[in-house]
This record gives C-alpha cells, sequence and structure tokens, in this order.
C-alpha cells in the first residue's frame, strides 16, 4: 500500500473509532486472542492443560473418595470468580453449585477461596429436576462456571440417567453460546456395579471436552500432623492438549485450603 492510501486508511479508521470507540477497529496485531480456559490454580497442571480447563464446554473429573477432586473443582470455580472481576463482560459474575447429594459444607467452600456472595448453592429434590435447573443455570448467561456434583447421585435413578443423556447433545451447544464453563464429578465405579444397575452409558465421557482422573497418591504430614495431601492427576481425554499427560498436585490445610507452591 502505498503512502496516500494508508494515510486515507488511517484517516477512516481514526473517524470510525470516534463515532464507536477505539477497541472496535484496531489492527489484527493489536488483537491478543481470548483466554478460553480457566485456570485450575495448580501451575503443573494447567501446563498438561494447556492453561486450565476449557470454557464452554464440560469437564468430567473422576476419582475415588478423597482423591482431591472436589478441591481442585473448588480451587476452579475461585478461579471462574476471580477471572469474572477483571473481564471487560459483567455478565460473568457468580458461579454454582449443584449439590445433589446435599453434602456441600459452605465452610469448607469459603476456605479454598470461593466468594460466598457469588455463589449459587442448588439442591435439587429429584434428577430430572437438577437436570432441568442445570439447563437453565447455562443458558441464564449470568454464570462463568457450574458444578454439577455429583455423576453418581443421577445414576441411582435409570430414568433420569436417560434423560440426562437425550439432553447432552443440547447443553453443549448451549455452553458454546453463552461461554459456561461446565465441571462434572464422578467416582470411580467397580465394573461390576454398572451391570449390576443396567447403566453402561458412555455419553458424559463422549461429549466431555476434557476428563481427567484424580489419583490420591499419599498424605502430606508434618510433625506428626496431617498438613495435607499429594495426588496424580491423569489427562485420559482432552481436545487443546495431548491426553495421557500426568500432572502432580499438593493441597495443604491449614485456615484456607490452598495449593502448595513447590508443586
Amino acid at each position: 500500500m502505498n503512502h496516500t492510501k494508508q494515510k486515507r486508511l488511517d484517516f477512516a479508521i481514526a473517524g470510525l473509532q470516534r463515532r464507536w470507540g477505539s477497541h472496535v477497529i484496531v489492527p489484527a496485531r493489536q488483537v491478543q486472542p481470548e483466554q478460553r480456559v480457566i485456570s485450575t490454580g495448580f501451575p503443573e497442571l494447567d501446563r498438561v492443560l494447556g492453561g486450565g480447563i476449557p470454557l464452554s464446554a464440560i469437564t468430567l473429573i473422576s476419582g475415588q473418595t478423597t482423591s482431591g477432586k472436589l478441591t481442585l473443582t473448588y480451587k476452579i470455580l475461585r478461579r471462574a470468580q476471580q477471572s469474572a472481576t477483571t473481564s471487560r463482560s459483567p455478565r460473568v459474575n457468580s458461579v454454582a453449585i449443584l449439590d445433589l447429594s446435599a453434602s456441600g459444607d459452605p465452610d469448607y467452600v469459603a476456605r479454598c477461596g470461593i466468594d460466598l456472595d457469588h455463589l449459587l448453592l442448588v439442591r435439587p429434590r429429584a434428577g430430572k429436576q437438577a437436570i432441568d435447573i442445570l439447563g437453565d443455570l447455562v443458558r441464564s448467561r449470568q454464570l462463568g462456571a457450574i458444578l454439577l456434583d455429583g455423576l453418581p447421585d443421577l445414576r441411582t435413578d435409570p430414568a433420569a440417567a436417560r434423560y440426562f443423556d437425550h439432553l447432552l447433545p443440547q447443553l453443549c451447544l448451549f455452553l458454546k453460546a453463552t461461554g459456561c464453563a461446565l465441571i462434572i464429578l464422578d467416582e470411580l465405579q467397580p465394573p461390576w456395579l454398572q451391570w449390576l444397575t443396567g447403566i453402561r452409558s458412555n455419553a458424559i465421557q463422549h461429549c466431555a471436552a476434557l476428563q481427567i482422573e484424580l489419583r490420591r497418591e499419599h498424605w502430606i504430614e508434618s510433625k506428626g500432623e496431617l498438613r495435607g495431601y499429594q495426588a496424580e492427576a491423569h489427562i485420559l481425554k482432552s481436545q487443546r492438549t495431548r491426553p495421557g499427560q500426568v500432572a502432580r498436585i499438593a493441597i495443604e490445610f491449614n485456615a484456607t485450603v490452598r495449593a502448595r507452591d513447590t508443586w
């Protein structure tokens, strides 16, 4: 482009920016790609995940009790709240927990860093009701992240499990349209239990963009007192990075629950 044409283009751009705002039209080299992930708060896990868990998609986190999956998820919800405070869009300012077992502890949630003033705690009465509420929450466009805790409770009701599987593709479309991240927690089940219940659906594994399995390695002790635990996060499926990778995470207990800086 010659000098005269460049001056005319610069003049036209300046006029458009004065009328519509300087952020509307900018040179392409000045545009930074939008961050489409939420940090987990654990640097090594973020590294193997390509930055964190994906927005606009489903993340499935599984593991035995005390494997660290619930604490990891709470730390992600905290990061979702923090990212909302710096976002250009004020609509994403809260997170939600669908507590299907009604066992969530607000005190522990707060010690994991989640702002209770910007948390919706939902305790549906039945499986189908939980699924309908989940759809409404996603469509509300007011949430940065939603935790469904837990999948085993839905599986106890075969009708609710089938209903959930049927609506999963539509739910994925809603997530893409709203930018919300959906995290689903699952327990590792022995194979014989699947045959006993008759529920062997892999629809959630198919729809999830990311699947992580948490395995607790050992407890962390200091001077005879329990201080936390170390776990391994196994990446079973990922659309952003290579599956099969493993990241170590360590969580320490105190007045607050925090990621250990040395891991």
